[in-house]
């Protein structure tokens, strides 16, 4: 089995999978047929695993508390929404965060 392309993305959209029950996500990659993504929330809590809080929700439109998912995800690209929610963006201190789980996810691929 040949190893599929990687395309880096950087990009918002809801995903409509049975894991993600509708909830946005930052899309960081595209191997083959799926996104690699963090899943992001209100909760600080997901299944027992403590979430990352924000410093600024990703949403233009939201006030309230975000959190991403301490572990990166990847689910088929036709459980996503058709279009990027363009206007959603992470605080500068927030896109730290973020880079620290997609390495930290990298991490634990290569040590399996």
């Amino acid at each position: 089995m040949h190893k599929q392309k990687k395309v880096n993305k950087s990009e918002f959209r809801t995903c409509f999978s049975r894991k993600a029950k509708g909830h946005p996500t930052y899309i960081y990659a595209k191997v083959g047929d799926k996104y690699e993504y963090i899943g992001l929330t209100h909760a600080p809590i997901t299944r027992g695993i403590k979430n990352i809080p924000l410093d600024v929700n990703p949403s233009p439109h939201e006030s309230a508390q975000a959190y991403i998912k301490p572990n990166t995800e990847n689910e088929k690209v036709k459980f996503f929404e058709k279009k990027p929610k363009s206007d959603w963006r992470f605080s500068r201190k927030d896109k730290i965060k973020v880079r620290k789980v997609i390495r930290n996810s990298k991490k634990k691929k290569t040590e399996r």
